[in-house]
Formats: C-alpha cells, sequence, structure tokens
C-alpha cells in the first residue's frame, strides 16, 4: 500500500492533499522524504509537531498499540510512522526545519483524527481479530 501526503508552502499559501503513488505537481523545489528521514535527520522535527495532539502521548498510542514500546519507535519504526512519505514542495532548495515541522504537523493531524476515530478494536480492513494495524488505519486517511 501506498501512502503519501502532498504538502505545498508558497508565498504564505498552505495547502495539503492526500495522494497515491507517485503523482506530484511540482511548482518549486521538491522534497520527497519520510516522518523517519525526517527524525533521523533531526527527532525534534517530528517530536514538536507529534506534541500538538494529545492522541499520540504516549499512554493514549499505547492503549490503541498495545506493543508499542515508546514514542521514539512510534515516529521511527516502519510499523508507524517511519515509513509514511510526504512530498513537500516549497520555494526553497532545502526546506527549513519550520517548514518540515508545519507539514510534520499537517499530516499528523490527519492521521490523529483518524486514530482519534478508532471505536472498535478490531480491524475491518484486514478481517483481523487482532488490534488494528497502523497501515489498516491509515486506509481510512486515504
Amino acid at each position: 500500500m501506498e501512502k503519501c501526503f502532498e504538502f505545498e508552502k508558497n508565498k504564505g499559501f498552505d495547502r495539503v492533499t492526500k495522494s497515491i503513488g507517485n503523482v506530484l505537481r511540482v511548482t518549486a523545489a521538491d522534497t520527497r522524504t519520510t516522518f523517519g528521514t525526517i527524525a533521523e535527520i533531526n527527532y525534534a522535527i517530528v517530536y514538536k509537531a507529534i506534541c500538538k495532539y494529545p492522541v499520540f502521548k504516549f499512554n493514549s498510542l499505547k492503549s490503541y498499540f498495545p506493543n508499542l514500546k515508546s514514542t521514539r519507535e512510534f515516529i521511527m519504526s516502519k510499523d508507524y510512522l517511519g515509513n509514511i512519505r510526504m512530498h513537500i514542495t516549497t520555494k526553497f532548495e532545502n526546506p527549513s526545519p519550520d517548514i518540515l515541522c508545519k507539514a510534520c504537523a499537517i499530516v499528523l493531524g490527519k492521521i490523529a483524527t483518524t486514530i482519534s476515530g478508532i471505536e472498535e478494536a478490531y480491524c475491518e480492513y484486514c478481517s483481523s481479530s487482532e488490534p488494528k494495524p497502523f497501515d489498516c488505519l491509515l486506509l481510512a486517511v486515504l
């Protein structure tokens, strides 16, 4: 399953659209990255964005994902946020930490809404009797 979010920042105008696959409209400099890659370079960027949403507090995450060991694992692991791709389009060749943080926060907002909306503990997407895998939660966002 391809998971990708597009973020564009031009002249103070912010827009996020979801896309699947390699569809991307390039209007300026283009950065293709993942939460894991951003966190490897500067963990604080993703952590600052994640702290904006109460659903991402560790105790809350642990209630949705019982096997989760830490917030760092949630951010870095490919089983959770680490593999979520973003396409960031800005007028800058290398996006600043502020732009990266804003892009992360907007995408995390969409994911937070989905996680907050979980009412049942079982996955209707993959017909599993286990708690919902993170990939199945993203199907509701995409």
